[in-house]
């Protein structure tokens, strides 16, 4: 009885949501779904005569990926015009970047992912450390010791951008959003824009 109840709960949920924002639901939060679940989506799809390849992207989300298997994916991204500069002189990459500010009691500490060139990923980590060790010291207590952190993800953002192939941020990056790729797989064009949403800091699905 609970189980159908909850059920119900879910059905309800995903009736009440517009066909954009279920779209978004299923490309994007899909994953860990129970089998029950993954199913009432199915019959929403079937209800609304939305493209029947989004039951896929439900499907793909829960399922294991081998390591080929996103190191091909990560091979096609790498392929793409950078996000920053909007040129192709050399494959994406990606890294985690830090960057530290202070002001007196106030620390502001960002630690982002981008997919870029090597040559503007470099620029960026370059830009950060200078803000870092110009900025990130003067609030007290953790100014300082965000700072010191920034500086170590830094650091190591340079190792993963000289990375030869796709690295495990590009890789962790498809995999957690393989409803995206999925969905999309066949548009290099949207793919492109999710890069373009993520340097912008927009939500990944935006204008596709």
């Amino acid at each position: 009885m609970a189980k159908d109840s909850n059920l119900d709960l879910i059905r309800g949920n995903y009736a009440r949501q517009s066909d954009q924002e279920l779209i978004r639901i299923i490309s994007q939060e899909a994953h860990g779904l129970t089998t029950e679940a993954v199913q009432v989506i199915k019959e929403e799809l079937a209800k609304r005569n939305l493209d029947a390849k989004l039951t896929q992207v439900v499907e793909v989300q829960n399922r294991n990926f081998s390591g080929e298997e996103l190191d091909d994916l990560a091979r096609f991204v790498e392929t793409l015009i950078c996000p920053v500069c909007h040129k192709y002189t050399q494959p994406l990459t990606a890294a985690v970047i830090s960057q530290t500010m202070s002001f007196v009691i106030m620390t502001q500490y960002s630690n982002k992912l981008h997919i870029a060139c090597p040559d503007c990923l470099k620029s960026e980590c370059n830009s950060s450390i200078g803000i870092t060790l110009l900025l990130g010291w003067w609030g007290f207590p953790w100014g300082p010791i965000r700072s010191v952190q920034s500086l170590v993800n830094n650091f190591k953002a340079y190792s993963a951008i000289n990375h030869h192939g796709p690295n495990d941020y590009l890789q962790g990056f498809i995999l957690a959003n393989i409803g995206l790729f999925e969905l999309h797989k066949n548009s290099r064009e949207n793919i492109q824009n999710i890069l373009h949403n993520l340097h912008k800091n927009l939500p990944l699905n935006t204008d596709i």
